[in-house]
């Protein structure tokens, strides 16, 4: 007969309280542990990169407006990873479909 050893019991296996330290955009109303994100979760958001230096944040405003709704656009001016002489932005629409 075949006896299997006894379970062993791993660190990473012992249950922790809430998370902390999870940002505010993510927080639910109740404090979890895990919690589970799927695309459509966060694909409202879109990063658009390479975009020349030269004040068209007012024409991509109106460029991105001919899909649908924004709910906001947001230069990010401190991206790690930009090119010289391009700006990275960051546009939020209401919803999936219109992303």
């Amino acid at each position: 007969m075949n006896v299997l050893p006894p379970p062993r019991t791993y660190s990473h296996h012992a249950k922790v309280g809430p998370c902390f330290s999870r940002p505010a955009y993510r927080d639910g109303r109740q404090k979890k542990a895990v919690k589970v994100y799927t695309i459509a979760t966060e694909s409202t958001y879109l990063l658009l990169f390479g975009v020349p230096s030269i004040d068209l944040e007012q024409a991509l405003k109106d460029r991105c407006k001919r899909f649908g709704t924004l709910e906001r656009i947001i230069k990010l001016s401190e991206y790690p990873d930009k090119e010289e002489f391009t700006d990275v932005f960051l546009v939020k629409f209401p919803s999936v479909q219109i992303a």
